[in-house]
C-alpha cells in the first residue's frame, strides 16, 4: 500500500537519507575525530590507520590504553539494518532500524589487587522503524535483532568469579545465553 500523504513520504525518505548518511559519516571523517595526526609519508593512509585502529574515536592521547591497564574496559558498537519486502506480507516496503550497544567491563585484579574477578554492564538503544516484522511481514518471528520497540535499556549486567585456579567459574546477574557457550 503506497503512502499518499506528501509530508509523510518526504518526511520518511529524508528520516532514510539521514540514517544511511549516519553510516557513511565516520568512515569519511573518522580521521578528524581520532584525535591523532593524520600519517604523512606513509603507507598506511588516514583511512587505513582509522579502519586499523583500536578505537574508532582515537586512543585519547593514551587515555583509553591507560584505563585498560587499570582494568576498565569500554566500548560503543552501532548496528543499523534496512530490512526490505519485496513482496507478500502486509505491505512492501523498506524501513531503517538502528541500535547503539555500549559496554563497560571492569577487571578485579587491576583495579581491587585479587584475581579472577569480572564486571561488566552493558545497555542497548533501539532507535529507527519499530516493529518492521509485525507492520510489514505480519510474522511472529522477528527479521534482526533491532526490530523491537524503541527504548533505551539493560542488555546484561553480571559478575564472575575464578575459583579453584580457574577450574571453575562462578557468574551471577543478568547475561544473554550465547555468550559464553
Amino acid at each position: 500500500m503506497p503512502e499518499t500523504d506528501p509530508k509523510m513520504k518526504a518526511s520518511k525518505q529524508i528520516h532514510r537519507a539521514a540514517g544511511y548518511l549516519s553510516l557513511f559519516v565516520p568512515v569519511i571523517t573518522g580521521g578528524l575525530w581520532a584525535g591523532e595526526p593524520v600519517p604523512q609519508n606513509n603507507s598506511d593512509s588516514a583511512m587505513m590507520a582509522w579502519l586499523t585502529g583500536d578505537y574508532m574515536l582515537g586512543d585519547w592521547n593514551g587515555v583509553r590504553t591507560d584505563l585498560a591497564k587499570r582494568g576498565i574496559d569500554f566500548e560503543f558498537f552501532y548496528f543499523g539494518s534496512t530490512p526490505s519486502n519485496l513482496d507478500g506480507g502486509y505491505k512492501t516496503g523498506t524501513v531503517y532500524q538502528g541500535a547503539l550497544l555500549t559496554t563497560l567491563g571492569l577487571r578485579s585484579e587491576e583495579l581491587l589487587g585479587y584475581e579472577g574477578g569480572d564486571f561488566f554492564v552493558s545497555a542497548t538503544w533501539l532507535n529507527g522503524t519499530e516493529d518492521f516484522s509485525d507492520q510489514y511481514i505480519g510474522d511472529l518471528n522477528k527479521v534482526n535483532l533491532t526490530d523491537f520497540d524503541n527504548d533505551f535499556r539493560l542488555w546484561e549486567l553480571w559478575y564472575s568469579q575464578d575459583l579453584l585456579d580457574k577450574k571453575l567459574k562462578f557468574k551471577a546477574g543478568v547475561m544473554t545465553v550465547d555468550r559464553d557457550f
